[in-house]
């Protein structure tokens, strides 16, 4: 059972004032905190530290709340993730928040008291963080790229193949989140 002091919450939303009103009432409270701008922040904040708890807003730049909290569901499932978000989706049920908080209408009270029971009683979900120590296989395009899936932010994206690099393990840095990714070139020559 983790105490207050010691839990740490990502506070995710591209309101600035937002941002800043919910960690501070919350590091009053005795958490934590971290903020992130958008969703690829948070991405970025996650490589540094693992909170206890996210809040994410949802309509966010760069990458939106749905598709931050399906990154996070994927690459860390154990940590519990609260949407605080002043519109509600169609398809909040895609989203999966083990808390919805509307903006405006939630009070802190309820959102302090939603922090410490998840902190205090996190989900118990399968599966562990999904780590990425080997290098991705890539293949060749055929129009001189290799195509890669990052790691951190589960984003494809196109690599130029350069013909003159004759190295197989190469190093390259997501056009997204900024991740260093590390691939294996394989032959598009047959056997």
């Amino acid at each position: 059972m983790a105490q207050n002091g010691a839990c740490r919450v990502l506070v995710v939303d591209d309101e600035p004032a937002i941002r800043e009103l919910l960690s501070s009432q919350l590091e009053a409270a005795g958490f934590e905190t971290e903020q992130a701008g958008d969703g690829l922040d948070g991405l970025m904040k996650l490589r540094e530290k693992l909170p206890h708890v996210i809040i994410s807003d949802l309509e966010m730049p760069r990458m939106a709340g749905s598709e931050f909290v399906a990154v996070v569901r994927q690459r860390f499932p154990q940590i519990p993730v609260f949407i605080h978000s002043g519109v509600r989706p169609s398809g909040i049920h895609q989203v999966m928040p083990d808390v919805w908080l509307q903006k405006g209408s939630t009070k802190f009270s309820a959102l302090l008291e939603a922090v410490r029971e998840w902190t205090q009683n996190p989900p118990q979900r399968s599966g562990a963080p999904l780590a990425f120590d080997a290098p991705l296989r890539a293949r060749q395009d055929g129009g001189g790229y290799v195509v890669l899936t990052c790691t951190d932010c589960l984003r494809t994206l196109a690599i130029r193949n350069d013909p003159e690099v004759k190295t197989v393990e190469r190093t390259a840095f997501c056009d997204y989140c900024e991740a260093q990714l590390k691939y294996l070139v394989e032959s598009s020559a047959p056997d």
